[in-house]
This record gives structure tokens, C-alpha cells and sequence, in this order.
């Protein structure tokens, strides 16, 4: 079934596709048809960093055999065999490759470029589809990311830059352009927004390891939630503990988890998510969604996406200032929240869904010509 949605004017079926070994997303193949925004949630023990997308594009899930091609990232799963009998156990569903009818879709997205050869090829098919093909590569420190910045790799139309360095707008296939997580903040808050908000703040976890002095969780920052919450004046909320295990990787895994999670942020006030190291600050879009009041960091890309002017922090030395004006001022908290809102529907939403909306057009009218 071809799926229309409110931020984007064509009807289109989608795929996603990942392998076996590859903890983001559900960890079991699954049609959309089957399943709810929340209902996945009990396939997909991890990360939601794909949530979104799924809640707007509404794909049909694919989960296939481990390749010969391996990321960095699945290179780390692999490197512990506790992790990778726990993925085994847990894997279901699972699809051959040859077995997707690929040219059923419009839209076909794998997580990392997950073959040597085209998927088109594999299936022993014609190069000529009028299927788009596109791919993320989920961690930005992946040596397929970088090399995927300048064009595509293999024969793939697209390749969606999350950190957003290429440029934004679509031009040719194929070509990478800036594509940030996208989200669907109306299905967020129709699911997860809570009857009233608690006068908390919600600590995004590496903010409490860079307090403690530690790039992974541990003792230490377990103990800087005590001495934030005296700098602040008000209770911190945190779900370090997740990352306890590597890449959330459990036995059993954390089925549900990710709406627990939601319905606890979403109760916050406050969403803080300064002292990062590294990454673009994907977390921010889910917070945002729940109309938490979010404050982050200017040098962080989707934080400045997001964030009202007046909640963007210099360093994490001035954030604890940062909060007191805003906690201070009810007019400028709306105003925050108004700012947010409008950010997520255009930069989260309808850009990122217009340029997959044109990508599969050009698509389709090469395949005529």
C-alpha cells in the first residue's frame, strides 16, 4: 500500500533495510501494517534514532542475513561475542535479500550501504528501476560515512549526511545531500505527552559524563546527578544507566523501553543537553516533540536547529545562568516553545520529506526517459 502523508504531497511505499547484526531499529522484520508507532517498540529494544522516520514514512522493515560488507560500527558489535550471541537469540523474521520485491517501492532505504553490489543487481534485475535508492550510515565516526560525503557509494541515488555537511538542496541523482534524523513531533506528543509537566530537568547523559569526568557511563557519573541538582535547584531526570551496556545491547533486551523512556522525558520540564563531544544532538528532536524546554549548545548542529536563541549555550559553564533566565520568565518559556514547534515541522519534517518526495520523482521520470 502507497502511503500519503501530511508532510509530503505523493503517495509512497517504503522499505527499510538492515542486517541482522545492526542494533538500531527493530530486531525483527515487521510490515507497517502490522504494527503502531508504539507497538513497535516491543521488536526494537535500542536506540530510536530511526523512530521518527518510521512514524512519517510508515516503511515496511526488513531485516536480513549479515553481508560481506561491515561498517565500523557492526565491526564493534562483532568484536564481542557476548553481544553478538545476544543479537543471534534475539533476531527474528529474518529476510534474504533476493526474497524483497525491491521493485515494488518507490523508496528503498538501508542502514549503512549493506552490499558491495546494488541491491538491483543482487536480485539479478535490470539497472534500470524506477526505485530510489538511498542509505544512512548511522554513526558519523564510520569510515563509510566519509567516504560517502562526496558522492554515493556503489550505485545508490542518495546518501543522507546526517551531520549535514553536504548541501541541503537536491539537484541530481545521484548525490549526497544534508539530511537530518527526521521526526514526526504531532505522533510524539499524541502518544507521549503527559498529563502535566513535573519542575524537573532532564540531563542528557553525556552531560552527567562529562560532569564525572568519563566519555562512558560509570560511577562518577551516576554521582554528578547530586551535584547537578544542587547547581540547578531542581530534581534531574537521566536514563545513563541505558549505556551501561554497550550500544543498549541486553539479555533480555529492553522491549517497550523506548516509550518508557518517551513518557519520562516528556514529563520533564527542562530538556539540557550541554557538554557533548561529539555528535550532531539527535536527542533534542524528541524532547522538543514533548514540548520540554530545551537548552543545548551553539556549536551543535540540530541544537541550532532547534533551539530558541536565547537557550543556546556557549559552554556547559553557562548553562546553569541560561536556565535561570528562562525558568524565570513564563512569557519567554512560550516563546521557546512556539520557536521549537515551528523549528521541528520545517527542519525535521517538511524539508526532509520534500527532498525524498523530489528524489523519487527524478527518479521515476529517468526511468521514463
Amino acid at each position: 500500500m502507497r502511503l500519503k502523508n501530511k508532510y509530503y504531497e505523493i503517495a509512497m511505499k517504503v522499505a527499510i533495510i538492515k542486517q541482522q547484526y545492526d542494533a538500531q531499529g527493530p530486531w525483527q522484520g515487521v510490515k507497517w501494517q502490522d504494527t503502531t508507532p508504539e507497538k513497535i517498540f516491543d521488536i526494537w529494544p535500542g536506540t530510536i534514532t530511526f523512530w521518527g522516520l518510521s512514524c512519517l514514512l510508515k516503511p515496511d522493515w526488513y531485516v536480513v542475513r549479515q553481508g560481506k560488507l561491515k561498517s565500523d560500527y557492526v565491526i564493534d558489535i562483532l568484536k564481542n561475542s557476548a553481544r553478538t550471541r545476544i543479537m543471534e537469540k534475539y533476531a527474528a523474521n529474518l529476510t534474504d535479500i533476493e526474497d524483497i520485491p525491491l521493485d515494488d517501492y518507490d523508496l528503498v532505504i538501508t542502514l549503512d550501504p549493506i552490499l558491495e553490489i546494488p541491491l538491483r543487481q543482487a536480485q539479478g534485475k535490470s539497472k534500470k528501476t524506477k526505485t530510489l535508492f538511498a542509505y544512512f550510515v548511522p554513526e558519523h565516526w564510520d569510515r563509510l560515512y566519509n567516504k560517502s560525503i562526496r558522492k554515493p557509494l556503489g550505485d545508490f541515488d542518495l546518501f543522507l549526511a546526517v551531520m549535514l555537511e553536504p548541501q541541503a538542496e537536491l539537484v541530481r541523482l545521484p548525490q549526497s545531500v544534508a539530511f537530518p534524523y527526521p521526526c514526526d513531533p504531532e505522533v510524539t506528543r499524541e502518544l507521549f505527552r503527559p498529563a502535566e509537566k513535573r519542575e524537573a530537568a532532564w540531563a542528557e547523559w553525556r552531560l552527567l559524563c562529562a560532569l564525572g569526568m568519563t566519555n562512558l557511563w560509570n560511577k562518577s557519573a551516576a554521582k554528578a546527578v547530586e551535584r547537578l541538582e544542587k547547581v540547578l535547584g531542581l530534581p534531574v531526570v537521566h536514563r545513563g544507566n541505558f549505556h551501561k551496556t554497550p550500544m543498549g545491547i541486553a539479555d533480555p533486551p529492553l522491549w517497550g523501553d523506548a516509550a518508557r523512556y518517551l513518557r519520562a522525558l516528556g514529563a520533564c520540564k527542562y530538556y539540557i543537553a550541554v557538554g557533548r563531544y561529539s555528535g550532531p544532538g539527535q536527542g533534542i528532536r524528541e524532547a522538543a516533540s514533548l514540548e520540554c524546554i530545551c537548552i543545548g549548545e551553539a556549536d551543535k548542529p540540530y541544537h541550532q536547529m532547534v533551539c530558541h536563541p536565547e537557550a543556546l549555550c556557549q559552554d556547559m559553564v553557562s548553562m546553569p545562568k541560561v536556565l535561570k533566565k528562562i525558568s524565570s520568565s513564563a512569557s519567554l518559556q512560550q516563546e521557546i516553545i512556539a520557536h521549537q514547534n515551528k523549528m521541528l515541522q520545517e527542519k525535521f519534517a517538511k524539508e526532509p520529506m520534500a527532498i525524498l518526495q523530489k528524489a523519487v520523482e527524478m527518479k521515476k521520470n529517468m526511468f521514463k526517459t
